[in-house]
């Protein structure tokens, strides 16, 4: 239930990461990799990374073993911890658990990736559409807060 915020940012104000190979670029939209950190601010402790491959690129990825994480292909083919392979319109996500430290890549193809972590809530979720709150009470509070304005307004030009 905290305020609403909206935090801008240039494509190229983001801090990369580069591999050894450089073939491999890590943009840090939000969180930390390798003592750099992202632009994008966030209330709890995530990560959210960019990563954009060459074909032959190798480079390994360190998070928090208190993160449950995700990594989601949205073009190309990878090798991911020399076992598991991500494929366009095949085997697109891979879920990471809170047991390791990382994974590592290797691009087959030219690829785009989106690396996701947090830490768990914990917490109760309840959804509706784009509303996500703790129970149907706060749901509830939501859209009526939504209907009212109170969530502020696009002006339309």
């Amino acid at each position: 239930m905290i305020e609403a915020n909206y935090q801008h940012a240039k494509y190229e104000e983001f801090n990369v990461i580069t591999s050894k190979d450089k073939k491999i670029e890590t943009r840090i939209i939000a969180g930390e990799l390798d003592n750099k950190y992202g632009k994008i601010g966030t209330q709890i402790a995530v990560n959210a990374f960019m990563i954009d491959a060459k074909i032959g690129g190798e480079q390994s990825i360190s998070f928090s073993n208190t993160h449950h994480g995700l990594l989601y292909l949205l073009k190309g083919k990878v090798i991911v911890n020399g076992v598991e392979n991500l494929e366009l319109d095949k085997n697109q996500l891979m879920e990471f658990n809170q047991d390791g430290e990382g994974f590592s890549i290797k691009a087959e193809e030219n690829s785009t990736l989106l690396f996701l972590s947090g830490e768990p809530i914990n917490e109760p979720v309840a959804t509706y559409g784009t509303y996500v709150m703790n129970s149907q009470t706060e749901l509830l509070e939501a859209m009526r807060d939504y209907q009212m304005g109170k969530m502020g307004f696009l002006p339309s030009n």
